[in-house]
């Protein structure tokens, strides 16, 4: 029931009705899974869920897809 829209170089999606559901301002986004998209401002990612809350900061440097109520988020020590 989502579309992501690109404008300018960024991503965002809108629901059926082309209302925003997310200000485009993503760099890279992940298709929904299980309630929650993936998505990524320069190289670091977070969640966000179907009404564009952002329910995890975006700071891990990548994440997976939610199963089973958790998500695996990877942190790269330098």
């Amino acid at each position: 029931g989502f579309a992501q829209v690109v404008n300018g170089g960024k991503v965002g999606y809108i629901d059926k009705t082309g209302k925003e559901i997310t200000l485009i301002k993503y760099d890279q986004t992940q298709a929904f899974k299980n309630g929650f998209a993936g998505v990524g401002i320069g190289n670091k990612w977070g969640f966000i869920n179907k009404t564009g809350k952002e329910v995890t900061p975006i700071k891990y440097d990548g994440v997976e897809n939610f199963k089973g109520g958790f998500a695996v988020v990877k942190i790269f020590n330098e």
